[in-house]
């Protein structure tokens, strides 16, 4: 749920709202709608009011195994020396990214290819 939706719906409900990073990196959070809630802790005040404390990390970012936990974002894959179709593959595997979003935009700039091949030697000319 959205940081706006989840403050929105505590709000209706009487709570006094707060919010933190959930994730080790501490950030300051700026637009609630672009943060995700992962953990709520409830509480009161001295004076009697309920309050719920909500720890979101930024949209699209796993949530850490615990509040305050760093983000576990998944290992890239070594793509080098692979297919485009097998690579694709591995990136979707992650569930990161949807796979109709990964593209490649540049080949190796690295690769030179011959002008020429040597029917004789089968080497480049």
């Amino acid at each position: 749920m959205s940081l706006d939706d989840a403050q929105e719906a505590a709000e209706a409900a009487g709570f006094g709202v707060d919010e933190h990073d959930a994730s080790d990196e501490d950030k300051s959070i700026m637009m609630r709608l672009n943060w995700t809630v992962c953990f709520q802790r409830t509480g009161w005040t001295s004076s009697g009011t309920r309050t719920i404390d909500f720890g979101a990390v930024k949209k699209g970012a796993p949530c850490p195994r615990e509040d305050g936990g760093a983000i576990p974002w998944p290992t890239m894959p070594e793509l080098v020396w692979k297919t485009w179709r097998t690579a694709h593959k591995e990136v979707a595997a992650l569930g990161t990214v949807p796979a109709d979003h990964i593209m490649a935009s540049t080949a190796s700039s690295t690769t030179s290819f011959p002008t020429r091949v040597s029917t004789t030697t089968g080497g480049c000319a």
